[in-house]
């Protein structure tokens, strides 16, 4: 079984043989392939406040995956509007159009998956096709503000969940990689209910709230040594979590990859959701389908129409039905209710 814990054992082994070895994005992009070749879809969920740097890791991620696969298939095709989406109607669509071993972004996916959309079709949708998606064995990566937002169903998915807690300026971030429990009964795979239950205790020292730079990290960048201050005892606390596995710091993404990014998918993200996103009154509905009603119900009652005459007026320039024939007599029945009292 390839999971998380043998990407950095694996990792460990190669560092011992060159002395030099360390965690690198590209080794783990090599074992998401190494899992599609197995025939295993792979899930990750990356979080972190907004600018801190999470949208740019996962662009690492992607922009690896894409160079891995020209190597290994020239002919691999991609795009911008294919495989990433910007709104939640069209999540689900686009992945399931995808062909096999591509992969799928789906950046502030808390807006695709809410906690609070458990039980609606929205999000029942995207649980069943994530239960086929080992078929079309894709990497898929859930970028979201806040990991509490996301859907438990949706969340233990993911074999890994990636943290971007801060970022220095423009230099680099920090990332914090944890990994689910394998334990096949356990509900919650990463631990979330514990790590709240921790962070309310009053043995919790407010130093992990807290936005003192407490700590120095030198990093190597352009041949010159950097001092980083970073929270120090925030840090630590995510070392502390269950499913911890490595830590470390990342620099930014290709510029200009980026910039296409924002031009092609950011950009348009917001105007999509504020086209997906409108709505009607209330009362403007139900003033609507009164009326709507009403003519039905006078049809039948008046003009001595049928149900299934009444049906067949419901047919668009497709030629295909809006309203069956159940529908029409179950609308009817209920006006007739209403027209009796």
């Amino acid at each position: 079984m390839l999971d998380v814990d043998s990407l950095f054992e694996e990792q460990e082994k190669e560092a011992e043989e060159n002395r030099a070895g360390h965690f690198s994005i590209k080794n783990m992009i090599q074992h998401i392939i190494m899992r599609q070749e197995m025939q295993k879809d792979t899930i990750i969920a990356i979080c972190g406040d907004r600018g801190q740097g999470k949208s740019n890791y996962g662009l690492k991620i992607v922009s690896g995956f894409i160079r891995e696969k020209h190597i290994m298939d020239p002919g691999f095709k991609w795009s911008w509007e294919k495989n990433f989406a910007k709104t939640p109607a069209e999540a689900p669509k686009k992945a399931a159009a995808l062909p096999d071993r591509s992969f799928i972004v789906m950046d502030e996916a808390a807006d695709i998956a809410y906690r609070g959309d458990a039980n609606t079709i929205k999000t029942k949708n995207l649980v069943k096709f994530f239960n086929k998606s080992r078929e079309k064995l894709l990497l898929t990566l859930w970028i979201l503000p806040d990991i509490y937002q996301l859907n438990p169903k949706i969340l233990n998915m993911c074999i890994m969940m990636i943290i971007v807690p801060y970022r220095y300026k423009d230099v680099c971030s920090s990332a914090f990689i944890i990994g689910r429990s394998p334990n096949a009964l356990t509900q919650d795979k990463f631990g979330l209910d514990r790590i709240q239950r921790i962070l309310n205790s009053r043995r919790m020292s407010p130093a992990i709230h807290s936005a003192s730079l407490d700590g120095i990290a030198r990093i190597k960048r352009n041949d010159k040594m950097i001092d980083i201050p970073f929270p120090k005892q925030l840090f630590r606390f995510y070392r502390s979590l269950p499913g911890f596995k490595y830590s470390h710091w990342f620099m930014r993404a290709n510029r200009r990859f980026e910039d296409l990014y924002k031009k092609h998918v950011k950009s348009k993200q917001l105007m999509a959701h504020d086209i997906e996103e409108k709505y009607v009154r209330k009362k403007f509905y139900d003033q609507t389908k009164k009326r709507y009603d009403t003519v039905l119900y006078n049809l039948y009652e008046k003009h001595g129409m049928s149900y299934q005459q009444i049906s067949n007026l419901h047919l668009d320039e497709n030629g295909q039905v809006l309203v069956g024939r159940d529908n029409v007599a179950r609308r009817i029945g209920g006006t007739r209710a209403r027209f009796e009292e």
